[in-house]
């Protein structure tokens, strides 16, 4: 993917988060569709994301409000962004807890792989943020079950 270079405002959507729009010109530069993971710069200030569907036929990065607060950026604010495509592996490391249950149940692990990048995200941030090895083992109990049984039924369904 070329860099792409651009200005956009910034929006906020009714689910409160921020989010700029890729203008098509650039967008078409990219040859790719789908959730394609970015590094860059917005005015300046290094961060990542991922170029998303945003509806219209268009796409846009949703900018953290943790992340855009502190820069003092608000909405309606129109923003300079550098963009290029980030092939560095973006996939949590797994918690231990976590690796020991896939040794065990190794199926559980098969249907973790077939996760998208945001679920993994989501549910090894989820245990890890348990403070007690209780909370960690009853979240991670909590995964398996969802992978091998909710999980699972959503995948045969396809």
């Amino acid at each position: 993917m070329p860099k792409l270079e651009f200005t956009s405002e910034l929006f906020i959507s009714s689910m409160t988060f921020h989010y700029v729009v890729c203008p098509d010109d650039q967008f078409k530069l990219i040859g790719k569709k789908g959730h394609i993971p970015v590094t860059g710069t917005v005015n300046g200030f290094s961060f990542s994301g991922t170029l998303s569907p945003v509806g219209n036929k268009q796409y846009g990065i949703i900018l953290r409000k943790d992340y855009i607060k502190p820069l003092g950026f608000n909405a309606g604010d129109v923003l300079e962004l550098l963009l290029e495509e980030d092939l560095s592996d973006r996939t949590p490391p797994i918690p231990a807890e976590l690796e020991e249950t896939f040794y065990f149940i190794p199926e559980a692990k098969v249907q973790y792989e077939t996760l998208s990048l945001f679920y993994k995200k989501y549910w090894v941030e989820h245990i890890n943020q348990g403070k007690s090895e209780e909370t960690r083992a009853k979240r991670t109990e909590k995964l398996v079950d969802f992978l091998l049984n909710d999980w699972a039924k959503r995948k045969r369904k396809k």
